[in-house]
């Protein structure tokens, strides 16, 4: 698990960054910039994909997700 500041995110990447279509950066930023809400994103990597999909989240990830909130 990590912390991103908005101010961190790639230009060239704040097109294409999407988590699961909640707002773009475009939007956290006026957010930030015109309402004075602090943005930090909070982002978790996967150790592997897993060969199968499941609705159950991997014990190091529902750790990470309980940390986090």
């Amino acid at each position: 698990m990590f912390e991103i500041a908005l101010d961190e995110m790639s230009p060239q990447k704040a097109e294409d960054f999407a988590v699961h279509h909640l707002p773009t950066t475009n939007m956290l930023a006026e957010l930030q910039k015109d309402c004075g809400v602090k943005v930090l994103i909070i982002a978790v990597q996967v150790l592997t994909l897993p060969s199968e999909l499941s609705c159950v989240l991997s014990e190091p990830m529902a750790k990470a997700v309980l940390e986090a909130a």
